[in-house]
């Protein structure tokens, strides 16, 4: 096993930043592995990326969207609505069979009546 003093290829050898040389480093990109100062650093879910790592990130999630043809996308933009309009129709259908059953025991012989 490698000591840190000996060098690790896991590990970088310096501790200032790549861009900033005369930067201290605060983190390490998980995906190029190079040290990156304050400035330099973008933490996301706790996790650092260089500019560049996430720029290029970026890019490729742009590459992925754009790939999903028009006709995807409308799908996807229709689903919400779809749905919203379905989970209605359903509480309209659950409170009006609530009522109905409501008004069928209160007129059934010995049924439901208001004390009045």
């Amino acid at each position: 096993m490698q000591s840190l003093a000996g060098g690790s290829p896991f590990l970088p050898h310096t501790t200032h930043c790549a861009v900033h040389p005369d930067r201290a480093g605060a983190g390490i990109c998980v995906r190029c592995r190079s040290v990156v100062c304050v400035e330099c650093t973008t933490p996301l879910d706790g996790i650092n990326y260089c500019t560049r790592c996430l720029d290029a990130a970026a890019e490729q999630l742009r590459a992925k969207a754009s790939l999903i043809p028009p006709s995807r996308r409308r799908e996807a933009l229709l689903a919400v609505p779809l749905m919203v309009v379905c989970f209605g129709l359903c509480v309209l259908v659950f409170f009006g069979l609530a009522y109905g059953l409501a008004l069928w025991r209160s007129s059934a012989p010995g049924g439901v009546t208001p004390e009045g």
